[in-house]
């Protein structure tokens, strides 16, 4: 993850997108289809805040 994420102060969004980047290689059968280092993009798809 290139960017934190958290629900604290509830800034934290369902559709808020983020930026990280692969750290392992991404391989089907032998070969790799995503190297290490590219970049991705995610997005929040629902949100949780704690409760008592």
């Amino acid at each position: 993850m290139e960017e934190q994420l958290t629900t604290e102060g509830k800034k934290l969004r369902v559709g808020q997108h983020f930026r990280h980047s692969v750290i392992e290689p991404v391989v089907v059968g032998s070969q790799i289809v995503i190297p290490v280092g590219s970049p991705a993009m995610g997005e929040v798809t629902e949100v949780r805040n704690k409760g008592i």
